[in-house]
């Protein structure tokens, strides 16, 4: 069997990003997202805000970007997985979302659609750090899990030394289905990180995240970021929830790494298409079928519901069925 060799430093700075982990109570901050489409020649800009209470609630919201550029339709250069220099047109992201975590039931509230999912967390799950939320490396974990999860190798540190790049790729197949390759440039003074980049397996998409006005453990911080309580956003009871059937049960054993199902919902077809290549190599057996008339043309093709719901456990073999949104005109015949 293959182990792999112990890098000390690896060793102590994973030892480090956790023991600082451990004392943030709350965390929030501001976040951009820049989704970089290698292959259609797009950048999809949006920007929000996310606030994380220990051990298990939290809240990300992704909204318009607001920064003086680029405009959309601008232009800007970047370097595409294979090295190749590529052009990208800026455009702004249209879907207004909010991640919400109360600790027992996760809620995926899209405001542009008026719609959202609700995935209730199973009893032997609840508690679990907010190391597993969406926010990809914001939070350290305890180094044996670090490392039973990915592979780490440390790379170059800034100029003036104050933070690190660390490359890092996944070992199971929960992570590898979304992203196969990223790189995490780690402040060294707070162990919080700064740049957030992940690679799609296909290796054609980029998605970029950078953190900035960061706080933590201030009291009275959640007052300024929302009113009322942030777990319980006042305009989601109205919308309409896409209904899915829950997991039966937690795992057999809660501490296990398995693979989970993916969130497919909202996804264009063209970013269910490639995870769900990824599953299909895994040994998972997907099936697209039409489903509702769209609720906005601009949402045509993208994915409307799955079957099973996002984080649910998933076995070998098993059935993967992601419904998308068809032409609001559409007939039987647009069916077939």
């Amino acid at each position: 069997m293959h182990t792999d060799p112990v890098d000390p430093e690896v060793d102590q700075l994973l030892f480090d990003w956790s023991e600082h982990t451990k004392r943030i109570k709350n965390l929030a901050g501001k976040h951009y997202r820049s989704i970089r489409d290698y292959a259609f020649g797009a950048e999809t800009l949006a920007e929000g805000k996310f606030y994380i209470e220990m051990p298990d609630k939290g809240r990300l919201d992704i909204s318009n970007y607001t920064a003086p550029s680029p405009k959309p339709g601008e232009e800007r250069s970047y370097n595409a997985p294979n090295g190749t220099p590529t052009k990208l047109k800026a455009q702004y992201e249209k879907n207004h979302e909010k991640w919400v975590c109360d600790g027992k039931v996760v809620r995926v509230i899209n405001d542009t659609r008026r719609t959202y999912e609700e995935v209730p967390i199973p009893a032997d799950q609840q508690g679990v750090n907010m190391i597993d939320g969406p926010l990809p490396f914001l939070l350290g974990m305890p180094p044996d899990k670090a490392k039973a999860r990915y592979r780490f190798k440390l790379l170059n540190k800034t100029k003036d030394g104050h933070a690190i790049w660390i490359e890092v790729k996944p070992r199971l197949a929960m992570d590898g289905a979304e992203w196969i390759r990223a790189y995490v440039l780690l402040n060294l003074t707070t162990y919080l990180p700064e740049k957030v980049s992940l690679f799609n397996p296909a290796g054609t998409t980029e998605t970029v995240y950078i953190f900035q006005d960061i706080d933590t453990n201030t009291p009275g911080m959640l007052k300024k970021l929302f009113t009322g309580d942030p777990f319980n956003p006042p305009t989601w009871p109205n919308y309409r929830r896409e209904v899915h059937a829950p997991p039966a049960a937690g795992p057999k054993n809660p501490g296990a790494l398995g693979p989970r199902m993916p969130l497919f919902i909202g996804a264009s077809s063209k970013q269910a298409l490639r995870i769900a290549d990824k599953l299909k190599a895994l040994g998972f057996n997907v099936k697209f079928e039409p489903g509702p008339p769209a609720p906005d043309p601009s949402q045509t093709w993208h994915i409307a519901s799955q079957d099973p719901p996002a984080t649910a456990d998933l076995r070998s073999g098993q059935l993967i069925v992601l419904r998308y949104y068809v032409t609001q005109t559409a007939n039987k015949n647009d069916r077939q």
